[in-house]
């Protein structure tokens, strides 16, 4: 059996899959199972991962198609099931893994036999523009529950699973369209620990039809993200009530609590994409976010300033950084679910 499985999910990104799959083949280490599917896609992505499969031949990646679509948490717990090895590396749609990414992580993990996952330093490229970004958000070894309580500093890519204890806290829970990740992390850390490797071992594009730009799935991730933090904050009979909550009367209803919150981070993220010069997403952000939620006076406000930062000749890089700066005195502090 291998020691490694790679598990990779795809949904109309055919353009996307050359990129992804040749970063598995050039792998150092070769003991590995790389399970790679289609999850009804409705362009070319089924017809691109045969296709590439068979141009690389590489007998160790494996792929398959889930028809009719099965939504991403089933297709990852599909995928776990069929995994044989030890760990159970993630790797995004679109994304690369660096060519000894799953050396150095099977060797963290060998190192420490308690350890959970393994979690490495990304870099983030921009679709549209081209840049690169190393994602510094953590500069520890261990991550504990501590290190994610308020963001996850790690990106679901950059993970490798022992598969034995994703396993045993029942893998992804089928609850979330999104942020399943950051809810299996923080089930992970109860009452253990993951280690970090500070090299940039894995490569995230940011794409247009991704979280952070498509405005429908920013509303749902960011709503998800709330979901997580609020399970987290509570114990095994008080998250089942709250999950039964939120399918009895939708996500919305059921996070009344958090709207200040949520709100907060919604506007947060139309901000940042009126900062990048991302106009039409941004407006359709913020016309999702006024039919759900409305809109303060003190938004109003600072959406007015950041089109007017927006206007000048200064680098959109720096304009981020100054409204994450600003974004700590406009959201509220978070309550409870």
């Amino acid at each position: 059996m291998p020691k490694i499985t790679i598990i990779s999910p795809y949904h109309n990104r055919a353009q996307a899959v050359r990129l992804t799959l040749a970063s598995v083949a050039r792998q150092s280490f070769d003991d590995f199972e790389a399970l790679i599917w289609d999850d009804g896609s409705t362009d070319e992505t089924w017809d691109m991962l045969q296709s590439v499969q068979v141009e690389l031949g590489d007998n160790r990646i494996k792929v398959y198609r889930h028809q009719p679509n099965i939504g991403l948490t089933a297709g990852l717990n599909d995928a776990i099931a069929r995994a044989e090895g030890e760990y159970i590396a993630v790797l995004g749609s679109g994304d690369e893994c660096a060519p000894d990414r799953l050396a150095k992580q099977a060797a963290a993990l060998d190192a420490d036999p308690e350890a959970r996952f393994c979690a490495c330093r990304s870099v983030t490229v921009d679709e549209v523009s081209g840049k690169r970004f190393s994602d510094e958000h953590f500069s520890g070894e261990i991550i504990r529950t501590a290190d994610i309580s308020e963001v996850c500093p790690f990106t679901h890519g950059s993970v490798m699973y022992r598969k034995s204890a994703l396993e045993a806290v029942g893998g992804y829970d089928s609850i979330f369209k999104w942020c399943a990740d950051w809810d299996v992390f923080f089930r992970l850390l109860d009452g253990g620990h993951a280690v970090y490797l500070p090299e940039d071992l894995y490569i995230r594009y940011a794409r247009m039809d991704g979280v952070s730009f498509a405005p429908k799935k920013s509303v749902e991730q960011i709503k998800s993200k709330h979901l997580v933090l609020a399970l987290a904050q509570l114990g095994d009979e008080s998250r089942e009530a709250l999950k039964q909550k939120v399918r009895d009367q939708g996500l919305t209803q059921a996070l009344r609590p958090r709207h200040p919150e949520i709100t907060g981070d919604l506007r947060a993220r139309q901000v940042k994409l009126i900062l990048m010069g991302r106009t039409e997403p941004a407006a359709e952000l913020g016309r999702l976010i006024d039919a759900e939620f409305g809109q303060t006076p003190k938004w109003r406000v600072m959406l007015g300033g950041a089109r007017a930062l927006a206007a000048l000749p200064v680098d959109s890089d720096r304009l981020i950084a100054m409204a994450r700066k600003l974004k700590s005195g406009l959201t509220p502090s978070r309550s409870g679910a």
